[in-house]
């Protein structure tokens, strides 16, 4: 059994309406906002006996109950890395992740390098920001998806960034190649995702709003390569796990490369010699969390996605002329 402490509150709501995570912070002054945080999302709170995520709000009444597991020594071990700082300021920086790096370490990333490894061996002060895991780190991105991701440098700043992200006061911009070509542009998915069924490590849509989380993408299409294949624009309005890839996928537009859910997609992507999910953070823009000056940086196309775009066009080109 993990060894840890158990703590148990009722509201009096004597404060009236307020999120559980910033009670549970005025309650436990031991205890980090941000370890609050991470511990609810991993399932350690209950309100009333069942489990809630942070911003669930309280008004009286209720019964909270907290574990609060010991906590252990990081061991995250700094790698030297050739980082692609995109922006960077005393605050925050964004990174241009290349495909193939995983964010930070998780369960089967045992042997490798992680996006988190090279920053705190270039900033070793970032072991103090978050979770000691995952040090500095405000959102993430899959391990084969390429583009900008934001770290914080302290954690009154990734508290902040935090609080912007569930306000929804960013835009991210995705850059995607995708199976044929949607029927409406501009177009947006609103959708509700959970862990699938068949397979626990991958995601689905659900039709019941109570099963799953609400995902919202904005999407346009860039370019089209006749009927065959598009390249698109999207604006994330909420951070689901793998959100992006499997929206597309429900609507017969899989991202060109998903070996997850991109079944459907197979042989264009042989075709096209796509060795990952042509997927790309593109553009993130925000008021500075700190200075409220606005920030918007972007990362350029890597070049694999490049060489995927080429090969759709040429193909198109090849099947036009046969016409």
């Amino acid at each position: 059994m993990m060894k840890g402490t158990k703590h148990k509150f009722t509201y009096d709501g004597e404060k009236g309406s307020v999120r559980v995570d910033v009670f549970l912070s005025d309650a436990l002054k031991t205890v980090s906002r941000a370890r609050i945080t991470a511990l609810i999302k991993d399932g350690c709170l209950t309100v009333d006996g069942e489990k809630v995520r942070p911003a669930f709000k309280i008004s009286g009444g209720e019964t909270i109950a907290f574990f609060e597991p010991l906590e252990t020594k990081s061991e995250l071990k700094p790698v030297e890395g050739d980082l692609d700082i995109a922006y960077e300021d005393e605050h925050l920086l964004i990174v241009n992740k290349p495909a193939g790096l995983t964010v930070h370490p998780g369960a089967g990333t045992e042997k490798e390098v992680t996006l988190v490894q090279q920053l705190v061996h270039r900033y070793p002060f970032l072991t103090s920001v978050g979770d000691p895991e995952r040090p500095g780190i405000v959102h993430r991105l899959d391990k084969d998806t390429s583009g900008l991701i934001m770290v914080a440098k302290s954690e009154a700043v990734r508290l902040k960034m935090l609080e912007m992200f569930s306000e929804r006061s960013f835009t991210k911009e995705y850059r995607a190649l995708v199976l044929g070509l949607p029927q409406r542009s501009p177009f947006e998915l609103v959708d509700y995702l959970a862990r699938s069924n068949a397979d626990r490590k991958k995601m689905a849509v659900v039709m019941n709003p109570e099963k799953g989380r609400i995902a919202i993408t904005n999407g346009k299409v860039v370019k089209a390569f006749a009927t065959t294949a598009s390249e698109l624009s999207l604006i994330i309005e909420t951070g689901r796990t793998h959100q992006i890839r499997v929206q597309l996928a429900h609507i017969g537009h899989p991202v060109i490369g998903d070996a997850t859910y991109g079944r459907s997609a197979a042989k264009l992507t042989k075709l096209c010699h796509a060795e990952r999910q042509m997927l790309h953070a593109y553009r993130l823009e925000l008021d500075h969390p700190v200075t409220g000056e606005p920030l918007c940086v972007t990362a350029p196309l890597p070049e694999d996605y490049q060489k995927v775009r080429e090969a759709l066009a040429e193909l198109c080109f090849k099947k036009s002329a046969k016409k």
